[in-house]
């Protein structure tokens, strides 16, 4: 099964199907992806991709008579819309007997939205409330991504925009920029799991009538800020009562492979017991005892690090544990490898157990990011090839002052002396 790869097909309109049956499965997922987000946004239209995939579930309520969400209960199907910065995911699963009508659900994706002024009035209102309860623009990740990509960058803006940029989107704005998300060139279907025999078929019928635009396929590629790999250990604070803490390091993606990345990202920051940020800071010494690392990657620019909350009086002394686990990245990465890279080699099949991971993993490695992955047995490789010494090289070039910068909330912490600790490194 590692050898398998994509059957792929085409819509009477053009749009690429891929189907990868793991015929041992119990349910099917099915989903529509859309090269859409912030990355592809403007100021003036932040947060309409994140719009538009709330109101397309609207409109296919609409297209079935008010139906939809009665059918998905009687059927027991489930269907999640998401928004990244650089894709929409539209997804339905369930159990292989009412595929038909899951592709039927999904294919009303591609009609145009069809909605009351009234209906966009409530929507519009429900986001704007997302934007208040999670109080991205408050947050230290919001600040940080400020400092990092700079004013006007599209990784700057939030997914979901501002309450008055949404004001702006008129009906007829958000049917333009629908129909422009899902031209033929920027969509594609990937079915995955124990799907019916015919499925394919059914997708392809139901899709018949649909001939998206044809307006080419936009690269993804994001413009470089004029600070990446000339940080010198920038230091920003943001003032607040409690004090939590971010580390980020710029990356280069074009020079490194996303295996060892991922690789490297997990022997600091993964979950697993043995990461180095753990044991140092958690582990080791009770300072937190939880954290979050993230890692970042898109076509041309990247960022790994790592955020946690600690009491004031132990911001220095977690910043030196920090930044400890990092030099020990530099020397000893290679012998934490063998504790990181089972999960990608060994555990390779596990992907075959779950249909939507299956698909998820394969549409966004494969036809988002464009890995060099035909088969599941080609991305084990790449994880096996990769060698200590070539982790411990990739942390020497990635985590040093001209790609650091640390950002935090904190209520007055001294920047300059923060920041002669983060030239150590």
């Amino acid at each position: 099964m590692l050898d398998r790869t994509e059957q792929e097909y085409l819509t009477a309109g053009g749009i690429p199907v891929y189907a990868f049956p793991t015929e041992h499965l119990h349910s099917f997922a099915l989903s529509l992806y859309v090269r859409g987000g912030a990355i592809y946004e403007t100021e003036h239209t932040a947060g309409i991709s994140h719009l538009i995939e709330h109101l397309v579930f609207r409109s296919i309520n609409r297209y079935m008579g008010g139906s939809l969400y009665k059918t998905l209960d009687r059927l027991g199907l489930a269907v999640e819309g998401v928004t990244y910065r650089e894709f929409l995911q539209f997804t339905v699963t369930g159990a292989p007997e009412h595929f038909a009508e899951a592709a039927h659900i999904l294919s009303l994706a591609l009609a145009p939205l069809s909605l009351s002024s009234e209906e966009l009035r409530t929507e519009r209102a429900r986001v704007k409330a997302e934007i208040r309860e999670e109080g991205e623009r408050t947050s230290l990740d919001f600040f940080t991504d400020g400092i990092l990509y700079g004013e006007g960058h599209p990784l700057s803006r939030t997914i979901t925009g501002t309450a008055k940029g949404l004001d702006r989107l008129s009906l007829s704005r958000l049917r333009e920029e629908k129909e422009r998300l899902f031209s033929r060139e920027n969509i594609f279907f990937y079915l995955s799991g124990g799907f019916p025999d015919g499925a394919v078929d059914t997708l392809l019928e139901e899709t018949k009538d649909y001939f998206p635009l044809s307006l080419g396929a936009p690269d993804g590629n994001l413009p470089l800020p004029d600070a990446y790999f000339q940080r010198n250990a920038t230091v920003a604070q943001k003032t607040s009562e409690k004090t939590v803490v971010r580390l980020s390091f710029d990356v280069d993606t074009a020079r490194y492979t996303d295996a060892e990345l991922t690789l490297l990202y997990d022997v600091l920051f993964g979950e697993g017991e043995e990461c180095f940020f753990h044991q140092a800071l958690s582990e080791k010494t009770g300072m937190i005892y939880s954290f979050r690392g993230y890692m970042d990657l898109y076509r041309g620019l990247g960022s790994i690090g790592v955020s946690y909350e600690i009491p004031g009086r132990n911001l220095f002394p977690s910043l030196r544990l920090a930044l400890d686990a990092i030099r020990l990245a530099k020397r000893e990465a290679g012998e934490a490898l063998p504790y990181v890279r089972a999960s990608y080699t060994d555990n390779a099949a596990f992907l075959f157990d779950d249909a939507q991971a299956l698909g998820f993993n394969r549409a966004y490695e494969r036809y988002i990011l464009g890995l060099p992955y035909p088969t599941v047995r080609h991305r084990a490789d790449a994880y096996a090839r990769v060698t200590g010494e070539r982790l411990s090289a990739v942390a020497e070039e990635i985590f040093r002052p001209e790609n650091a910068t640390l950002t935090l909330k904190s209520h007055h912490a001294d920047t300059e002396a923060l920041r002669a600790l983060l030239l150590t490194l």
